[in-house]
């Protein structure tokens, strides 16, 4: 199979823990949390087009849609939209799920006001493709916003996995579900050798966009994953078209 199958093939395994996850969110507290950073870098909380890239089990896409945003979600794991068009339904939103390569979409130049995603560009075959791509599909004027982590940097930056091990990071990470399946794949995954996220911002000033701006959080974030893991060195990418 090829590398892209293969990580396919890893998230169908995950995709009912990611279920059960993203309906404990959409109850929780942290959801308004999550809205409201994406208000904050999209500057706009009118009805936006909204698409979804690499919408899992439909969190985003799902909160999005409760606030009155046309959304549209994207996924390449079967497995995972059937579990995001079941969250929908069950929460009673209208979102439009679609398998489809982050790296290739399927969509008109101009078609979204706002592109969101979070922790997926770490796992594509061709990460500067795919920002090429959802810029092309972003209106002029138009905002990127992708939240992401250095998740296998561990295995190439020996300083970064001393961190991470005394973090107690490596330990959780043993006791997730295949991470040493997803620690194989790495290894042929571009984004897991660089240093984030000064690679996005290079990249994207390279796209010629109109502005980027970072933060990154080196403790424990305002967004509190604490049923999974605690969030350190994640970080969110905006990008103005």
């Amino acid at each position: 199979m090829s590398l892209l199958q293969n990580i396919e093939a890893y998230w169908s395994t995950r995709a009912m823990g990611y279920s059960a996850r993203t309906k404990d969110e959409l109850q929780g507290d942290t959801k308004l949390d999550w809205l409201d950073i994406i208000h904050k870098y999209a500057h706009n909380t009118q009805r936006l087009r909204v698409l979804d890239i690499g919408c899992g089990a439909g969190f985003f896409s799902i909160l999005l849609a409760q606030h009155g945003h046309e959304v549209t979600g994207i996924d390449y794991t079967e497995d995972m939209l059937v579990c995001s068009e079941k969250n929908a339904l069950d929460a009673g939103v209208d979102v439009t799920f679609l398998k489809m390569d982050a790296q290739n979409l399927e969509f008109d130049n101009n078609s979204f006001d706002l592109v969101v995603s979070r922790n997926v560009t770490w796992a594509l075959e061709q990460p500067e493709q795919a920002y090429r791509e959802w810029l092309r599909v972003l209106c002029p004027g138009g905002t990127i916003v992708n939240f992401d982590e250095n998740h296998y940097l561990y295995l190439f930056d020996e300083a970064y996995s001393k961190e991470k091990e005394l973090r107690g990071e490596l330990e959780y990470m043993k006791n997730v579900k295949n991470t040493h399946i997803m620690e194989k794949l790495a290894y042929g995954l571009p984004l897991s050798k660089v240093v984030r996220p000064t690679w996005d911002v290079q990249t994207l000033l390279s796209l010629d966009v109109g502005n980027v701006s970072i933060d990154v959080f080196d403790k424990k974030t305002v967004i509190e994953e604490t049923k999974e893991k605690i969030l350190y060195n994640s970080f969110i990418v905006c990008a103005k078209k």
